[in-house]
């Protein structure tokens, strides 16, 4: 009686069978289409990233320029208070200004501050000086006096404000913001860590006052107690380094995965060869 039994050697389709059961193993597996799939998007993540450092740093060297070029133009009187609420102050920004008026019998507040490049002989750890100035067309406007090494904070409080009327000339600067993580006002010890004019405001006890919307850095020549003329011109710009670095890690990114896949390929075909 015939044997209904075939092997493979008499099976027609067996060499097909075969090739496709080879080709199935030759296929990435689910994992590691998930893989690609997951270091295609890290990477992309990371490509925009890197390019939106390039951006912001060519935004910081444009406004570094517009703010150099601020400086250079003629000294002008700021508008009278009567229109401080409608008072743009980032026209003014970086500009210089005149004021005429006199210093108010308060005692100045201590800016903490880290001045690196410094135009004068004193630099490092100190504070800027900060005292109320009554302009004679009405208003108060803070004046930064200068800079003041930390060895000589003792110096603020010995040191009382001019007397008389003074035209004063400097650069007109808008109010800083403080980050998450800057400390709060001291104001037991006059001592703060944001050039904010909100915040300096309740030191100098002026909230009924009229304040105008900028402050200003004093020039050099303006000062002998402190050392003026230190505005910072250029912000901090790391953005092109952070750039580099996230290039860098979704170039890392790419030549990992295409490692792994590399691996996985070559284990699927030795592994199809002994089937």
């Amino acid at each position: 009686m015939p044997s209904n039994d075939f092997s493979d050697q008499d099976n027609p389709y067996s060499e097909l069978v075969t090739e496709l059961k080879q080709r199935e193993n030759l296929r990435p597996s689910p994992i590691s289409r998930a893989f690609v799939a997951f270091t295609s998007i890290l990477a992309i993540i990371f490509i925009a990233l890197g390019f939106y450092h390039l951006q912001q740093h060519s935004q910081k060297l444009a406004k570094d320029e517009y703010n150099l070029a601020q400086m250079q133009q003629s000294p002008i009187p700021i508008p009278p208070q009567n229109e401080w609420k409608i008072f743009d102050a980032d026209i003014y920004s970086f500009r210089p200004i005149i004021i005429v008026g006199k210093y108010l019998a308060q005692k100045p507040v201590c800016v903490v501050t880290n001045l690196d490049n410094s135009k004068g002989s004193n630099s490092g750890k100190g504070c800027w000086v900060i005292a109320p100035f009554e302009l004679e067309s009405g208003g108060i406007i803070l004046v930064n006096r200068g800079f003041i090494e930390q060895s000589d904070r003792f110096l603020i409080n010995s040191t009382s404000s001019p007397s008389g009327t003074f035209t004063l000339k400097g650069i007109a600067r808008t109010s800083q913001q403080g980050g998450v993580f800057t400390k709060g006002p001291d104001i037991k010890n006059r001592v703060d860590y944001v050039l904010s004019i909100e915040r300096l405001t309740i030191f100098i006890e002026l909230n009924n006052k009229n304040i105008a919307p900028i402050y200003m850095d004093l020039a050099a020549d303006q000062e002998t107690s402190f050392q003026g003329g230190e505005t910072e011109i250029k912000t901090i710009n790391r953005h092109f380094k952070y750039a580099m670095v996230s290039f860098l890690i979704s170039l890392i990114i790419i030549l990992l995965s295409f490692y792994w896949l590399l691996r996985k390929s070559i284990q699927r075909r030795k592994s199809g060869l002994k089937k």
